[in-house]
This record gives structure tokens, C-alpha cells and sequence, in this order.
């Protein structure tokens, strides 16, 4: 099988769709060069920012990387608000089980060179997955000590429940108390549970709606989450399936196989099944059952209920 070869953003392509919002004043508050890809692959990504802050000098500019790119300082000028540093691990070994093919010290060089030659002009931030092979509290620790010696500005700790999860930790608790545990002030540990993280984020996308306004508490809530001795403080972030969101998903697609509308009931139990199943990699220990309950029973049914159908599965 031939795969189609990568599509890369040119700037005479950006800047082209830049000029055409503007000239509809169209208004854009943020850009975020991240998913899809890594963004240190495209040759021009660094022009691609400075258009993007040259056309709308008032947006929130930001990117997520695994850091395995080669640093200069123009990149620090480039009109960046925000960079997060995918690096899961304090070692080679810890990081190579997920990001296979990494390098940990390139990555680590990288954020490292960023940071300290950014200062405050870029708020930056390590963003660590915690799997069963790097929540150990010592590389915790390491993890947190080796943010505040480069002078990250924030240790973002993911909680996932895909792949090799953690099992040691599990919730916003337990790592809140493992952190104080292991010394770190209490004053520098902002954690958040999944729901008051949804909750900050709806009103977010309200807050957008006013662009002044938005500026001024978005300032006001970077200045709450960091620390007053400006330390590097730790945050949470989740990779979790919503059960109320699933449920809701799934809903959806009786409805539309109760309006007749089967193909697209069809996409809805597919997509569904495969978010279900997804946690099985590289962990034999996870239970959809035990999991997800009544919406697997649910997800189940509305595929037997196609079924019953004989509908085949769209080209």
C-alpha cells in the first residue's frame, strides 16, 4: 500500500488564508500549532508564527512539540505566547517506551536551551504523560527538580487510562499527595481534577467571545497559577474518556438509527467501539466491563441492532 506523501503549510499558502480573514475581518484570538503532525518538521514553521502574530498581533500564539528540533534564538521571538514540551520520562529507557524511536537527551537539551534563553517572554511547559514505567516517585521528583532547574514554568502531568497507564497513580489525589510527599511545596502544586478542568475551560470559550476581556483574565489567571517565588508549579492534564461524553455519543447514534439514518448510526458505533477498545494496547490488564459498565452493554446493543440490518459497512 502507497501512502500519500505528507501535506506541509507553506507560508505563501498561510499567509494567503491570513489575508483572506482579514479582509472579511474575520477575528482570530488564537493559534495553536500542534496535532497532525509535528510541527519542528516543517522547515518554515517559525515564519508561519511571525504571519500568524504579523495579521493578528493580539492572538495567543502557541505549540505543542516533542522538542527534536534544533534551537536558535529567533524562535524565542517569533511571536510564540506558549510552547509545551511532550517529553515522557526523566531517562532514556523511562521515555523510549512511548515515544519509540526518541531521544530523551535532545529533547531535554532542547526545552532546556529554549527556556532559559526565553525567559518570560515565552510561557513554557513540559507536558508528562504518567504511565506504569515513569510514575515512580523518585523520577517524579527528578522530573520536578530538573523543570526548576531549567526554569520551566510549569510541570504539566497527564493522567491517560490508554496503553501502559498508571496504576500507582490514579487520580489528582493520590499525585498530590505523592508530590508532598516527596518535598514540593505546597504552594507550587495547582493540580485539577477532570471536572473543575472542563468547567475552566467552558468558560474559556465564553470568555473568547470578548477579546478584551479574555486578554485581561487570561493575564489574571497566569499570574494566579504561578508560584510566588517563581518556582516551576505542577499542573494536570487529562487523555481520559469522558463517560458522560461517551454515553452521550452513543445516544447520538440511536437516534439516528431510530431516524432511519443507518451509514451514520453506523460511524458513531464504529468510532465509539474503537475508543472503548483503545485502552487495550500494551496493557492486557484493562477491562472494558469493569471500565465502562452500562455504555459498553449500550455500545454493544446499538451494534447488534445494526447488524440485525444486515448493513455493511460503507466503502
Amino acid at each position: 500500500m502507497r501512502l500519500d506523501p505528507p501535506d506541509t503549510l507553506t507560508p505563501v499558502v498561510f499567509e494567503r488564508i491570513l489575508k483572506s480573514f482579514t479582509s472579511k475581518s474575520i477575528d482570530i484570538r488564537s493559534f495553536d500549532f500542534s496535532g497532525h503532525g509535528e510541527p519542528l518538521m516543517n522547515e518554515d514553521l517559525w515564519l508561519l508564527i511571525r504571519l500568524a502574530r504579523e495579521y493578528y498581533p493580539s492572538s495567543f500564539i502557541s505549540m505543542i512539540t516533542n522538542a527534536h528540533g534544533n534551537f536558535s534564538l529567533d524562535q524565542v521571538s517569533s511571536g510564540l505566547n506558549l510552547i509545551q514540551f511532550s517529553i515522557d520520562g526523566t531517562s532514556q529507557e523511562s521515555y523510549e517506551k512511548y515515544r519509540v524511536g526518541g531521544n530523551y537527551s535532545r529533547a531535554l537539551n532542547y526545552m532546556k536551551s529554549f527556556t532559559e534563553a526565553s525567559g518570560s517572554s515565552v510561557r513554557t511547559v513540559w507536558r508528562y504523560i504518567l504511565f506504569n514505567h515513569n510514575d515512580d516517585p523518585s523520577q517524579l521528583s527528578l522530573a520536578y527538580e530538573t523543570a526548576r532547574k531549567f526554569g520551566v514554568n510549569e510541570l504539566r502531568f497527564i493522567f491517560t487510562h490508554k496503553g501502559m497507564w498508571s496504576t500507582k497513580l490514579t487520580s489528582t489525589v493520590e499525585l498530590r499527595n505523592c508530590l508532598l510527599t516527596l518535598g514540593i511545596p505546597k504552594k507550587s502544586i495547582k493540580v485539577d481534577s477532570l471536572s473543575s478542568l472542563k468547567g475552566r475551560q467552558k468558560v474559556c470559550q465564553l470568555l473568547k467571545r470578548n477579546p478584551k476581556l479574555y486578554c485581561v483574565i487570561r493575564g489574571i489567571w497566569q499570574k494566579t497559577r504561578s508560584s510566588s517565588n517563581g518556582d516551576t508549579i505542577v499542573t494536570t492534564d487529562f487523555y481520559q474518556l469522558d463517560k458522560k461524553e461517551m454515553q452521550e455519543t452513543i445516544n447520538l447514534g440511536w437516534k439516528l438509527y431510530r431516524s432511519g439514518k443507518y451509514q451514520d448510526a453506523y460511524a458513531i458505533s464504529k468510532h465509539v467501539r474503537s475508543l472503548l477498545d483503545s485502552p487495550l494496547l500494551n496493557n492486557h490488564t484493562y477491562d472494558p466491563v469493569a471500565y465502562f459498565g452500562k455504555i459498553l452493554n449500550s455500545s454493544i446493543e446499538l451494534n447488534s441492532a445494526l447488524g440485525s440490518i444486515s448493513l455493511n459497512e460503507p466503502e
